[in-house]
């Protein structure tokens, strides 16, 4: 059999895929990361002249719920293992809780004497073994072939730069997108031969290392790293729970009121929102119509989340108008024996309200109206603008009596004009009051006055009304008109 060994500076290449097998470490708790991973054992056959090989394998991987994770290698894919020997590849995965997880395996070479390649023109070359197990070769005539043998190892080109991705806080694995790297050789033939790692992967938090091998024709390889880089980032602000509109109903005539309500809060992603700002505090005073109270609230990342809602302040009238004027004590008039009444008159009740507007509602009697002998209720009723209502009721009481002697009102003062500044609601007015006598010379008193000097009368034209009785029961009726 023709042999050739090649040149001692000639190096072997062995390309490894291997299956994976896990190995966890011992105590590993739930909170380790998780091997998905690990190469199995592996024995190669070694020829003789090599005292060592280089040797590729697809790297551990690993999976953690925290997301970042370093990694320690005893090893690098591609290294220089020595010949006839046992070597231990150690990689552990550590996470952010230093909880960690480990991955080895062995890679044996052993050295064998075995034909490297044919040899042409008759060429021989013999094995013979030593005990030691070494392979020798044993001098013979033989012709010297030569072959060209490709030792220049492919070259990556167009090798993406390092990556770096940001993912919102809480999304454990985006996908990570890169342009290929090509393969090019001096023989014009090159591919890549594997990837640690696809365009589009799922990458987790941390940095992680994506390895490509180029091969080309003669079985030469190289190899090109880049790293994946994913970082959380939080942009997203906190999500508060507010609360709906506050609506808060005074009497009208109040500028205002105090307001409380509770306090909205707020969640993040993160985990911590604070309150940073607000308007206004629950128990503050606010004022008639609607106020914007706003809330805000930060997380750790400086992410504000806002919360807005509005305190209206309305009035209600719930009071009712006032009645001035009203002849609580009534009147009382008489007339001769066999008259069926008479007519009476006097100063009509007005009501004033807090809202401005007051109107008469409704009214039983008119001054000047008949009314029969005997006792009639006169009732005066008036309304404001929201619907509240007051009422004023007198009697008046006609009586039969006999007539022969009679009471007479003396000095009745003329009608009184007098005018005010315009917008003013009325003005204080004094005058002498009349007397009364009885024409037989009985004594004689006021029993009625509807208003007695000096009193307020408010714009327009008010009857001031006078009752006199004598001791003998006659009365007398008498009328001053005042015009403020």
């Amino acid at each position: 059999m023709s042999k050739i060994m090649p040149s001692s500076g000639f190096s072997l290449i062995w390309k490894l895929l291997l299956l994976a097998k896990c190995w966890r470490a011992q105590g590993q708790d739930s909170d380790s990361p998780i091997i998905t991973y690990c190469p199995n054992n592996l024995k190669i056959d070694v020829p003789s002249p090599f005292q060592s090989l280089r040797v590729f394998w697809e790297e551990p991987t690993a999976v953690d719920d925290n997301g970042s994770m370093t990694v320690t290698k005893s090893h690098t894919s591609g290294a220089i293992f020595p010949a006839d020997q046992t070597t231990i590849v150690q990689y552990v995965f550590t996470n952010s809780g230093r909880r960690s997880s480990e991955c080895r395996f062995e890679i044996l070479l052993s050295r064998t004497c075995d034909v490297l390649m044919p040899c042409v023109d008759n060429g021989l070359c013999y094995n013979n073994f030593r005990s030691s197990g070494e392979c020798m070769l044993v001098p013979y005539s033989y012709t010297l072939c030569n072959h060209n043998v490709d030792t220049t190892p492919p070259q990556c080109v167009d090798v993406p730069n390092d990556i770096y991705e940001t993912v919102e806080l809480g999304i454990p694995r985006p996908a990570v997108f890169w342009n290929e790297p090509t393969c090019t050789d001096d023989s014009g033939k090159a591919s890549i031969f594997s990837r640690s790692h696809s365009p589009f992967t799922f990458f987790t938090v941390g940095e992680t290392t994506v390895l490509y091998t180029c091969e080309d024709t003669s079985g030469n390889i190289n190899t090109c790293t880049f790293t994946v880089n994913v970082t959380w980032v939080d942009t997203t602000p906190p999500v508060s729970n507010c609360r709906e509109d506050v609506a808060l109903v005074i009497e009208l005539g109040e500028a205002g009121g105090f307001v409380v309500w509770s306090e909205p809060t707020a969640t993040d992603i993160s985990g911590t929102a604070v309150l940073s700002t607000r308007s206004h505090r629950p128990g503050s005073w606010f004022h008639i119509g609607a106020t914007t109270v706003t809330y805000g609230f930060t997380d750790a990342s400086g992410n504000t989340g806002v919360c807005l809602f509005v305190v209206v302040v309305e009035t209600e009238d719930t009071i009712p108008p006032t009645v001035a004027g009203c002849m609580l004590g009534g009147l009382k008039q008489t007339v001769g024996i066999g008259e069926l009444g008479a007519v009476v008159s006097w100063a009509e009740p007005t009501a004033t309200e807090i809202s401005g507007t007051t109107i008469l509602v409704s009214q039983s009697h008119s001054p000047g109206d008949f009314f029969p002998v005997g006792v009639t209720e006169v009732t005066y009723t008036f309304s404001d603008a929201s619907g509240n209502t007051a009422a004023c009721k007198f009697s008046v009481e006609i009586s039969s009596v006999n007539t022969t002697f009679s009471s007479v009102c003396d000095n009745i003062p003329v009608d009184i004009v007098e005018t005010v500044e315009l917008g003013t609601n009325g003005t204080i007015i004094n005058w002498t009051e009349p007397t009364c006598s009885d024409t037989f010379g009985n004594a004689a008193f006021f029993l009625f006055k509807s208003h007695t000097p000096p009193s307020f009368f408010t714009v327009g034209t008010t009857t001031v009304n006078y009752t006199c009785l004598s001791t003998s029961g006659k009365t007398s009726h008498c009328v001053i008109s005042q015009l403020p």
